[in-house]
């Protein structure tokens, strides 16, 4: 909803949408949360291991602790995920010639979901986390979204 919200800003702000830009930057978003979600799962094994107070909201799917999955099938997905993310970045630079500003939001929100619950930085455990998820999901995404469309910040976006 949020990759919507940046590429509706843009259009109301006149630009016309690149539905191939469109497709592969929710490509790349996808990837990136998807991404974040598996290697959250790996990283917090042992965490998760010990909760016996798991929420639908918190302390991981308890997929992994049961044994239902292996460890290893979260990382997996996790790097998988990881690549696909790189590959869509590779197919919006080749192919729609994106500007350095989106490139450098992307890398940013990757970076920063990357790092979420991976050593050593770990933000999640840092106190951290919880801020550089709110920046990326409800700033970065929308934001990345509209660059790609627009090249540029369109003033109806830090409204919205």
């Amino acid at each position: 909803m949020l990759y919507a919200l940046g590429a509706a800003v843009a259009r109301h702000a006149g630009y016309p949408l690149n539905w191939g830009a469109y497709a592969a930057g929710q490509l790349g978003v996808t990837a990136v949360q998807l991404m974040t979600h598996y290697l959250n799962e790996y990283w917090d094994f042992e965490t998760d291991r010990l909760n016996r107070n798991r929420t639908p909201f918190s302390g991981g799917s308890g997929v992994l602790p049961s044994g239902a999955l292996a460890r290893n099938t979260a990382l997996i997905a996790g790097l998988t995920c990881a690549g696909l993310a790189g590959l869509a970045m590779a197919v919006l630079f080749a192919r729609f010639e994106i500007g350095l500003p989106a490139a450098l939001v992307y890398l940013l929100a990757f970076l920063g979901a990357f790092c979420y619950s991976a050593p050593p930085v770990h933000l999640a455990a840092s106190g951290y986390g919880e801020l550089t998820a709110a920046l990326v999901v409800s700033g970065g995404v929308p934001l990345f979204s509209c660059l790609l469309q627009t090249g540029r910040l369109p003033a109806p976006l830090l409204v919205a």
